[in-house]
């Protein structure tokens, strides 16, 4: 009985403190005129925080694809050619700026996926592994379609801010006094020993197409974009006509899918070639040793 009493005591204790706290909330809410939060609100702010994730997982996907068509891009097979060492071609062709992005919005992706409403059932690592798998995944699919491509060839064109993949290969094979130029031909005709090229920076080049192997002449058209490798005269300074010039000793196609037949093509026509162009390519051994460049491409191209 007597226990009966005091829970009967401790229960009336219990509702008459509870009803002071309900009174006294009551009262900060008319006191701070706090209004009840719509269920519309809590549902439009999830519905944001679902579409920043999946925005972020795009945008994500995007920066992974051209990391992966820079770095396929990039001919780190040939950087001989351009550069002195592996150091500064790594350190000039890696895209940091896509680099940064992808870690961004990883991050990004993370943290409005943390502030759904199922956000909080996974662990920190859970959650960034998933977006990262994510991005990845989606960076892949991107490269395999040519949207990196055309990302990295048209978004970052004239960008200050990003250079495109483009845009540090033309720098790259801008050097005539390494012996390599690009560009575009701008006059040519069959026949003829020279032809007119514009480089990617804009000056006008006379080159000598007296000892390239004839193979290579097939991929010398007005408006096609080509890579020579050659000697310059008088250090490409232009003359009073405005020209420079250079010898060639190699041409090659400009497109990166392209390099490595044409190679393959110059081999095979030396090999099989007549006596009469093996002088002409003896000839041009003697001119164009003296060049890295050419030494370069010529052991790729050399008889076995």
């Amino acid at each position: 009985m007597e226990h009966k009493i005091k829970t009967q005591i401790n229960s009336n204790t219990y509702t008459k403190k509870d009803e002071n706290l309900e009174a006294k909330v009551l009262g900060l809410i008319e006191k701070n005129k706090i209004k009840p939060t719509s269920k519309y609100y809590f549902s439009a702010r999830n519905k944001a925080f679902w579409s920043l994730f999946v925005l972020s997982l795009i945008i994500g996907s995007i920066a992974f694809s051209v990391m992966i068509f820079t770095f396929t891009n990039s001919e780190s097979e040939i950087y001989e050619i351009t550069h002195d060492s592996i150091i500064e071609f790594i350190l000039e062709m890696t895209p940091y700026i896509w680099i940064v992005l992808f870690a961004t919005f990883a991050f990004l992706g993370y943290e409005n996926y943390r502030h759904t409403n199922k956000g909080y059932k996974y662990s920190f690592s859970i959650v960034l592994l998933f977006g990262l798998v994510a991005n990845i995944a989606g960076g892949v699919a991107l490269h395999e379609f040519g949207i990196s491509r055309l990302i990295d060839e048209n978004i970052t064109t004239n960008n200050m801010f990003i250079r495109s993949s483009d845009f540090t290969r033309r720098q790259a094979w801008n050097q005539p006094d390494k012996g390599v130029l690009s560009g575009e031909v701008i006059s040519f005709s069959d026949g003829s020993s020279t032809f007119v090229l514009k480089d990617f920076t804009g000056n006008l080049w006379t080159i000598s197409s007296d000892y390239i192997p004839d193979v290579s002449l097939d991929l010398i058209s007005t408006s096609s974009q080509i890579r020579v490798v050659g000697i310059t005269s008088g250090n490409g300074i232009a003359s009073s006509s405005m020209t420079r010039v250079m010898s060639a000793c190699y041409v090659l196609p400009w497109d990166s899918a392209k390099y490595a037949p044409a190679v393959a093509d110059i081999r095979e026509h030396l090999k099989n070639s007549d006596k009469n162009e093996r002088n002409i390519s003896d000839q041009r051994n003697n001119k164009c040793k003296a060049m890295k460049s050419y030494n370069i491409i010529n052991s790729m191209v050399q008889l076995k």
